[in-house]
């Protein structure tokens, strides 16, 4: 199956843009402690932090697609930044954190094992999380919104990245999602399902060429 899938990323705000310039972080990456997904890494960690029902129901194999969340400061349109296939599940974080120490890998953020301390909060926006922007601290964002959920669901999953751009991802305008009737915001609690030529013009609307 393939799955449009919608997360917060820093670029989404000033704040954020100002956050990504100060510490050379990718705009593109979540705005969240916990990056969920964590793009940055050879194999991105996809966990149950964020969607934990539908993360749980995944399989080996399947491709999940994620476009930025539509803000005021992305007129233009919703970014697609990657296309990932899964590829490596996990039964807890404690296995997926020591598979990726193994194959000479950091820890991903959204995987919490001990020791693997959320981000700072300086290198987060929690503004841009609705619910979250009470947080100064990235240890009560973490505990009051991850700590329980990694223990409720502990499937996980490395992945391929066949696509990703996390510093100048390409649009994907409202004409295109009106056309192929496919409203992002239902991405909010599951993905989306797509069909296989949806998802093919999604790629050729974002000037991608088949993968």
């Amino acid at each position: 199956m393939i799955y449009l899938m919608s997360y917060c990323p820093l670029a989404n705000s000033k704040c954020g843009r100002d956050v990504a310039a100060r510490h050379g972080i990718p705009p593109y990456v979540d705005a969240s402690c916990r990056r969920e997904p964590d793009f940055e890494l050879d194999r991105p960690f996809i966990s149950g932090l964020c969607r934990p029902s539908f993360i749980a129901k995944l399989a080996e194999g399947e491709v999940l697609v994620y476009v930025t969340t539509k803000r005021p400061i992305h007129r233009e349109g919703r970014r697609l930044v990657a296309v990932l296939q899964l590829n490596q599940p996990f039964a807890s974080h404690a296995a997926a954190a020591a598979w990726y120490l193994e194959n000479d890998m950091r820890i991903p953020y959204s995987c919490i094992v001990p020791g693997n301390d959320p981000l700072p909060i300086s290198k987060a926006n929690p503004k841009c999380y609705r619910t979250c922007s009470k947080f100064t601290s990235s240890e009560d964002w973490d505990v009051s919104k991850y700590v329980q959920r990694a223990k409720d669901c502990v499937r996980c999953f490395s992945s391929t990245s066949l696509f990703l751009c996390l510093r100048t991802p390409p649009i994907l305008n409202d004409e295109f999602w009106n056309q192929h009737d496919c409203d992002p915001r239902k991405t909010q609690n599951a993905g989306l399902p797509l069909q296989q030529g949806v998802y093919d013009a999604l790629l050729e609307h974002a000037g991608i060429p088949p993968l």
